[in-house]
């Protein structure tokens, strides 16, 4: 459903013209400049309910709001959007929680006055999305969050990123890349005037801490480091409850092997990398 097809006789502005559609009449604008404070407030009030909305892309009548300075499209259903049917004055774009995989129609027309950019839980990948995200489509982005997505390319990014002058703030959790070790570190020495990473601000013991760090690429190898803690383990005996009277100075250890299946598709190079060993002792 286009976002513009979310009027009817009950809520839309009284400028607007409702269709017969049943569920979502079809809306037309009428004389919007006379009542674009009272159309703000509408279109307003209506985001800020934006899972019930089920939006699936935005068309060209977004454009009749000139003035327009903040849109939130959070959790919809939108896949792609265009650029064109964007105000170009558009200083916040916040699309978290939608379908988006591919920015190529976003950064078709750039939007000069944007400051932040809302990208977190999408299904963008790399390397093929990294490219848009430099300042020749972003020249004035302040932040920019890409959390939990399927990013993987971690220096690729780094030297796209890099271009963003402005950029201050930056999510990048919940990608495959954040799994890298040096992940933190490397960002923090490759984008020096990055302000906060992750929700986290960079102090500048942290900045001296990874000084170098930038330039030492083969650190960011294809790794990742999990760790897993084992609160409770059932099934099996306590080893409080198999020491005999008398054997308080006694320690017994016991020692299990937890396998961890790796989704469909992935390859696993080596098989012991799946297991992770643990132990009791009492």
């Amino acid at each position: 459903m286009p976002l513009l097809q979310l009027g009817s006789s009950c809520c839309a502005p009284p400028y607007l013209a409702c269709g017969t559609n049943s569920c979502y009449p079809c809306v037309t604008w009428i004389n919007t400049k006379v009542h674009v404070p009272l159309a703000m407030r509408w279109l307003k009030d209506t985001l800020d309910k934006p899972s019930s909305l089920q939006v699936e892309e935005v068309d060209e009548g977004l454009l009749q709001f000139e003035q327009l300075e903040e849109l939130i499209l959070s959790t919809n259903l939108i896949s792609r959007i265009t650029s064109a049917n964007l105000p170009q004055t558009l200083k916040v774009l916040e699309l978290c929680c939608n379908a988006v995989a591919d920015l190529q129609d976003l950064c078709a027309q750039p939007l000069p006055e944007l400051q932040h950019l809302g990208l977190g839980y999408n299904r963008l990948c790399s390397p093929w999305q990294d490219k848009y995200l430099t300042a020749n489509c972003w020249p004035n982005l302040v932040s920019l969050d890409l959390s939990f997505n399927s990013l993987t390319d971690l220096l690729d990014l780094v030297s796209q990123l890099s271009s963003l002058q402005k950029l201050r703030i930056l999510l990048l959790q919940g990608n495959p890349l954040a799994l890298i070790p040096t992940y933190r570190g490397f960002l923090v020495d490759s984008l020096p005037k990055l302000f906060i990473l992750d929700d986290i601000q960079i102090e500048p013991e942290e900045r001296d801490q990874f000084h170098g760090l930038a330039g030492q690429p083969e650190l960011t190898r294809s790794e990742a480091r999990v760790v897993v803690s084992i609160g409770e383990i059932k099934g099996v005996p306590a080893p409080c409850e198999q020491l005999e009277d008398g054997s308080k100075d006694s320690v017994v250890t016991y020692s299990y092997c937890v396998t961890y299946e790796f989704a469909e598709g992935e390859e696993i190079q080596d098989s012991i990398s799946t297991e992770v060993c643990a132990s009791l002792s009492s």
